[in-house]
């Protein structure tokens, strides 16, 4: 039986518990990677930033 079938015959009350904490998770996982995005488009961004704010022409070795 698939995990979907299984869900599907289960009770009401527990099917919404089950898919109310598959929402939850995923909706975790999502802002977890939206951070890590957030993160690694700021270490690429803020050095560029600083440079342009400076006007000290900096060179990127």
């Amino acid at each position: 039986m698939s995990k979907a079938q299984t869900i599907e015959r289960a009770p009401e009350l527990r099917r919404t518990a089950l898919l109310t904490a598959v929402v939850r998770q995923l909706e975790a996982q999502a802002v977890d990677d939206a951070l890590d995005l957030f993160s690694v488009l700021m270490a690429n961004l803020a050095p560029a930033r600083v440079c342009a704010l400076s006007g000290s022409g900096c060179h990127r070795g």
